[in-house]
């Protein structure tokens, strides 16, 4: 029982050794998003709206570009558990260059979509100014693909370090960036420094900053990852390509299913009224804060469960999921607290109107009651993930969110006449209802031997002896 007790000590201790760093970093990569949102919307209405148009754009491309870097997730975690790191090194290379290879495509498509704005009822000074900053932001794409890909590489060593000083590093070159390309010469002076002629260039300011930063951050993770680099690489299977395509899809189509009904849950609250969408989006800024900890905890979860199955230890990967959604819940049940008990004062932040902040906390306060979901099915689809199992959270989010979720918001919202609270009670069903099946999901896996997603690489990848 002593030795079980200490396990379990163990495992929640390596959690949060693992979990800290990557939360923190996560919330200083959602800053750099906030920053271009502030300095934009300071400088002028059009051009706030044409960034924000832009980044709605960008949301499909941006979800499956990720899901390239979480699939190196499982591919190394699991080769280092076996003790294959020139296997490790192997995918973390492949992983960059497709990568980089699929920041071209997407980006093109990106820009497709942007030709329908004035299709879609979106008037032409608007279409043109997003159009630009997509444009300005398009090398961001491929860019934060590398760093993705790198971030699965550090954090599958346990590296998290060199992700909180490029997030933070990042984050100081982008508020530079966007006082000095945003307002031009004005952004100068606001800092005490003289004119050199520069114009203000609005959101192509910000889509320039973001791009910079995003090179900056991606380069330094790169850099750490280079210093881990201690030997060759192994040759892969003939079909390493064709695995990770098959992992990075379901795992793109989760994410854009999970942002996606939060969007369209936005534009919901939007057709009740300006209030309204400004109360929805003070609810959903603060929830999206408490959210990136989730994700920090299930970048580790899905590691050392990656981990245990790589050395044949399911039960270490049950332990290892366990303990995850207990730090988890853990952090999100203390966000839960402070929505519930200060909504009125986190909503004061963001807004000076009364009655936008009397609906708002009223939201906060439904956004506390899903928090505990939230955090638990964050941390199981990781630890899925992390597995190998990249289907099951396709499936869970898009029955819970769109056949559950999103149906009942869109219901008591409008024809039952709830109104916003709805909305945020649809959100609430559709997070528990992917938590439970999540979990349940990680459970039944981990009863049995987890075999590895991909074969052990040939060569310089075999297995150290002992």
């Amino acid at each position: 029982m002593e030795d079980a007790r200490q396990a379990n000590r163990r495992d929640l201790r390596e959690t949060v050794h693992l979990a800290v760093p990557l939360a923190v970093a996560q919330m200083a990569t959602l800053t750099m998003g906030l920053v271009d949102t502030a300095c934009v919307g300071h400088y002028s209405a059009l051009e706030l709206a044409a960034t924000a148009t832009g980044n709605a754009l960008a949301l499909l491309p941006m979800a499956l570009g990720m899901g390239f870097g979480l699939a190196l997730e499982p591919l190394i975690s699991q080769a280092l558990g076996a003790g294959e790191d020139a296997a490790a090194r192997a995918w973390w290379r492949a992983g960059l260059r497709l990568a980089i290879q699929a920041g071209v495509p997407l980006g093109l498509l990106t820009l497709a979509m942007a030709q329908a704005m004035p299709a879609l009822g979106i008037e032409a000074l608007l279409s043109q100014r997003a159009t630009a900053y997509l444009v300005a932001r398009l090398p961001s794409m491929a860019l934060l693909f590398h760093y993705y890909a790198t971030r699965s590489y550090l954090q599958a060593h346990g590296r998290t370090r060199p992700l909180l000083v490029a997030a933070l590093v990042a984050n100081v070159f982008n508020l530079a960036a966007n006082l000095l390309l945003v307002y031009g010469d004005g952004g100068l002076v606001q800092v005490g420094l003289p004119a050199i002629g520069l114009p203000p260039l609005g959101a192509v300011g910000a889509g320039v900053a973001t791009s910079l930063a995003s090179g900056v951050m991606a380069a330094v993770a790169w850099r750490a990852g280079l210093a881990l680099e201690d030997g060759d690489a192994a040759q892969l299977p003939p079909d390493a390509r064709r695995t990770m395509l098959r992992l990075a899809l379901p795992l793109g189509l989760t994410l854009l299913a999970e942002m996606g009904v939060f969007g369209a849950t936005g534009l919901l609250a939007a057709t009740l009224g300006e209030r309204v969408a400004g109360a929805h989006q003070i609810a959903l800024h603060l929830s999206s804060i408490s959210f990136m900890g989730a994700v920090g905890v299930a970048g580790a979860t899905g590691t050392r469960v990656g981990r245990a199955i790589g050395a044949g230890a399911s039960t270490a990967a049950r332990r290892a999921g366990a303990s995850g959604a207990i730090v988890a819940l853990g952090f999100m049940g203390t966000a839960m607290l402070l929505f519930l008990l200060f909504p009125t004062q986190l909503a004061s932040f963001f807004s000076a109107d009364p009655p936008v902040i009397a609906l708002a906390a009223r939201l906060i306060t439904i956004a506390g009651l899903f928090q505990l979901f939230d955090g638990l099915q964050a941390v199981m689809a990781g630890a899925l993930r992390g597995a190998g199992d990249v289907h099951a959270p396709l499936v869970a989010n898009v029955l819970a969110h769109w056949c559950f979720g999103f149906p009942m918001a869109a219901v008591l919202a409008v024809p039952l006449g709830v109104g916003a609270e709805g909305l945020w009670y649809g959100l609430t069903l559709g997070l528990a209802v992917a938590a439970g099946g999540l979990s349940l999901r990680f459970v039944r896996l981990t009863r049995a031997p987890v075999l590895r997603v991909a074969p052990p690489a040939a060569g310089p990848g075999a297995p150290r002896p002992g």
